[in-house]
């Protein structure tokens, strides 16, 4: 996560956004990660 603040940080995106969108990333990595766990339980 300090990797893409530090990457935010260096493109001037606002703080605001910053959390925003480590938020995003971070829901979409979860969500990558338990679809195959998902299709497994079926």
């Amino acid at each position: 996560m300090s990797y893409l603040a530090n990457g935010c940080n260096l493109t001037g995106v606002p703080n605001y956004f910053q959390e925003i969108l480590i938020g995003v990333i971070l829901v979409a990595a979860v969500t990558i990660d338990r679809l195959p766990h998902r299709r497994q339980a079926w």
